[in-house]
């Protein structure tokens, strides 16, 4: 009968060795991710050098921008820009208001600067000074006496009958034309009726009048 061999004693696992194997085996779990992160940052391009020259395709490159002028070298043209004075004759009547709109709404299109001015027969009246207060254009609002009806009167002189020499929008206008010299208004004047109608390009070449 055999006897069994006794076995030897175990020897026990010291803490050092353990920590060992345990550290390699945490690294070695944990290189495949560091692998694949260092892979993607060695493949990133890296920026070059003070030194080098960069070469770019004709395709890329683009043609450089024009140089902005500063603002102290733009024409002074706009500035030197006389005032244009446009003298309208109206009076109180059914198509007064509509004829004012109208003409405003061109003269609020034209350059700039502008003064429009209104010479109302007679006094001024409230209606008339209520749409011009509306129509967005730089205004004076002005009124002339009221001719003689004597004065008006045709005149006969053999068969014919003689009309009046000045008649009410000639008076107006010079009512406007006194109240510019009086104010010293320096500008060109245009004479611009309330039933016409004016294309936007007259007022443009009034600009070029030296």
């Amino acid at each position: 009968m055999a006897v069994p061999l006794p076995c030897p004693p175990r020897r026990p696992i010291s803490a050092p060795c353990f920590l060992l194997c345990f550290l390699l085996g945490f690294v070695a779990g944990l290189f495949p991710f560091a692998h694949r992160h260092l892979h993607l940052d060695l493949h990133l391009p890296l920026p070059p050098p003070a030194s080098a020259i960069v070469v770019r395709e004709p395709s890329v490159v683009h043609p450089p921008s024009p140089p902005m002028l500063p603002l102290q070298h733009a024409p002074a043209a706009a500035a030197e820009r006389k005032l244009l004075l446009v003298v309208t004759p109206t009076r109180a009547r059914p198509l007064q208001a509509y004829y004012l709109r109208r003409l405003a709404h061109t003269l609020r299109l034209a350059p700039s600067p502008l003064l429009w001015l209104v010479v109302e027969s007679g006094a001024a009246t409230r209606e008339t000074a209520a749409l011009l207060r509306g129509c967005g254009v730089m205004y004076r609002h002005l009124s002339s006496p009221v001719p003689d009806a004597a004065q008006d009167r045709p005149r006969r002189r053999g068969r014919r009958q003689e009309r009046p020499v000045i008649d009410s929008h000639a008076r107006q206008r010079n009512a406007a034309l006194d109240h510019i010299e009086h104010h010293r208004l320096h500008g060109i004047v245009y004479f611009a009726d309330e039933d016409n109608v004016y294309s936007l390009d007259l007022f443009y070449h009034l600009r070029d009048i030296r």
